[in-house]
C-alpha cells in the first residue's frame, strides 16, 4: 500500500485524540495495528483502481428477472 495514504489515515484518525503525535507514535510502534491500517489502505485502493477501469452499463428488467437466481453452468 502507499504509505503517505497509510501514514494519513493514521493521522486522521489520530486528529480525534488530545495527544494525536502519541497516538501516530503507538500505530508506528504497534506492527499488528499498523498492518491493519496498511489492510485499510490496500483494500481502497483496490476499490478506486475497480473504479477507475470499470464501466457501467444501464440494462432496464424487470423485478422477476432482477431476482431470479442465476443457474451454474452445467459441466459436461
Amino acid at each position: 500500500p502507499d504509505e503517505a495514504r497509510v501514514r494519513e489515515m493514521i493521522q486522521e484518525m489520530a486528529s480525534a485524540y488530545q495527544e494525536p503525535e502519541q497516538v501516530v507514535s503507538w500505530y508506528y510502534k504497534n506492527d499488528q495495528q499498523l498492518n491493519e491500517v496498511r489492510s485499510v489502505v490496500l483494500e481502497e485502493q483496490v476499490v478506486d483502481t475497480v473504479l477507475q477501469k470499470a464501466s457501467v452499463t444501464d440494462k432496464s428488467v424487470s423485478y422477476e428477472e432482477a431476482v431470479k437466481p442465476v443457474e451454474a453452468p452445467q459441466a459436461d
